[in-house]
């Protein structure tokens, strides 16, 4: 599947990092199925030096139009050093620009 361009995998070897006190956040994620999406919300994440510790995905058909639709949930450990509040603004901003329909909310709730 690799060669014909249908996945891509990637591997990599990582030594545990010293975790800092960190509270895991959940995302929840809806958008119109395209490629890039899962790249795109790990980029956005790596970017900023933030751990994804879990990730699951669901592709379906809307029930009334049938257009393909592509779902996302992750939990996030988002440092206490980090504003939450910027974090949320920018995540809230690029949901936006990639016509993502969202929210981050504490896991603990």
């Amino acid at each position: 599947l690799e060669r014909r361009g249908d996945l891509t995998v990637t591997v990599r070897d990582s030594t545990p990092r010293l975790q800092e006190n960190c509270a895991p956040y959940l995302i929840d994620a809806i958008t119109l199925d395209h490629e890039g999406i899962v790249l795109g919300l790990s980029e956005f994440f790596a970017a900023r030096k933030l751990e994804i510790s879990e990730m699951n995905t669901r592709r379906y058909n809307a029930p009334h139009t049938g257009a393909a639709m592509f779902s996302v949930q992750m939990t996030v450990n988002v440092p206490a050093s980090l504003s939450l509040a910027q974090l949320r603004d920018e995540f809230l901003d690029y949901c936006d620009q990639e016509n993502l329909d969202a929210v981050m909310e504490p896991a603990d709730r």
